[in-house]
């Protein structure tokens, strides 16, 4: 089977460092066919790099190269507009988060997906990461019963956050209503990432959602997370599960049996070395069956032949689940509709913490 033809719309930091990289090692899957930016500069500078055509409109790319795919990977405000042009030509495409800046741009974009035949799934990489996708599977086997509350801790910022603690819950979920609370603390004067001002105070973003099925998720956030000597590495931050019969804190995963034994999970992480990248082949968990014995569960990494890291196949699975989507002509996992509700929670916690915690209701705002 070919390798679908992909365009980037987008020239910055995330399509040339987190993107390319990927799509240069999914051999077989992808081939990048034509780049475009605004920025004529750009767009030569990023072309001439990767061997490909290079545009400065999104329309003439389309027309002359006509590409399979194309991830739009450019500032989160501009969004609509070639989200709406790509609409428009029919082109399938992946969506950089959040989904869009406001509110009144994400219903534009999501009516112009509507009227289009193009498949649209929105790079939301966390709920992605291995470890939690091996989490999600050990969830549906049942051992612990339905997950209650989802604690989110400064895994992923808003959107990013609010996904993961959706997808443990069941993206079936409907968020009713959402509280935030917003706090700032001082800190030693530092250094938070090379070129950018020293800072002297962190903020931190708390939220309660809570969900039509009588579940919950709570999320923070420090605004030092990103970077910060004060603060650990962001993919050490754990997310809490609490369910009817187990707790798992990130993958020290236990459960109950009977009425008195908790018995721990024991999950292995199975890597191997290409093109000297370690890469993730497959998370692995011990759990008894429903014959009362030891069963494996396994998590695949479907991309265990790629030399990508484990950092970035949140991302690399975000364009796979696009391709299978558009060989397959079904939606993809996460879609538009996910993007959106996820983005409008977040900026439902704005809203609360902005006018003294009150609650919002999210049928208020359309969900």
């Amino acid at each position: 089977m070919d390798a679908l033809k992909l365009a980037i719309v987008g020239s910055g930091k995330r399509a040339r460092e987190t993107f390319m990289p990927i799509i240069r090692n999914m051999k077989g899957i992808v081939r990048l066919g034509c780049v475009m930016s605004r920025s004529e500069g750009n767009a030569r500078r990023l072309g001439e790099a990767e061997g490909v055509p290079w545009y400065t409109s999104l329309e003439k790319m389309i027309e002359k190269e006509k590409p399979d795919l194309a991830i739009l990977s450019v500032a989160r405000p501009n969004h609509r507009e070639p989200v709406e042009t790509l609409c428009n030509l029919g082109v399938n495409m992946l969506v950089e988060t959040p989904l869009a800046e406001t509110r009144e741009d994400m219903d534009a974009m999501t009516a112009a997906a509507s009227r289009s035949k193009s498949i649209i799934e929105v790079a939301e990489q966390v709920y992605r990461f291995p470890s939690a996708l091996i989490m999600g599977e050990i969830l549906k086997t049942g051992i612990m019963g339905k997950p209650n509350l989802v604690f989110s801790h400064s895994v992923g910022h808003g959107y990013h956050g609010i996904g993961l603690i959706r997808s443990l819950l069941g993206f079936s979920a409907r968020p009713v209503r959402v509280t935030g609370f917003l706090k700032t603390f001082p800190v030693a004067n530092h250094i938070w990432r090379a070129g950018e001002p020293k800072q002297d105070s962190e903020n931190w973003q708390h939220g309660m959602i809570e969900f039509d099925s009588g579940q919950a998720g709570i999320y923070s956030f420090s605004s030092l997370t990103y970077g910060s000597p004060l603060r650990q590495d962001r993919y050490k931050n754990p997310y809490w599960v609490y369910a009817e019969k187990g707790m798992a804190m990130g993958l020290d995963v236990m459960y109950l049996e009977g009425e008195d034994r908790r018995v721990e999970v024991k999950i292995k992480r199975d890597a191997k070395t290409i093109e000297g990248v370690e890469v993730v082949q497959a998370y692995e968990a011990d759990v008894k069956g429903e014959s009362g014995f030891p069963e494996r569960l396994i998590w695949g990494n479907p991309l265990a032949d790629c030399a990508i890291p484990e950092k970035l196949t949140g991302s690399a699975l975000c364009i796979l689940d696009l391709v299978n989507a558009i060989r397959t002509g079904k939606q993809p996992e996460y879609g538009i509709k996910n993007g959106f509700i996820d983005r409008s929670i977040e900026l439902a916690l704005t809203e609360s913490w902005t006018n003294e915690n009150k609650p919002v209701m999210m049928e208020q705002v359309g969900i």
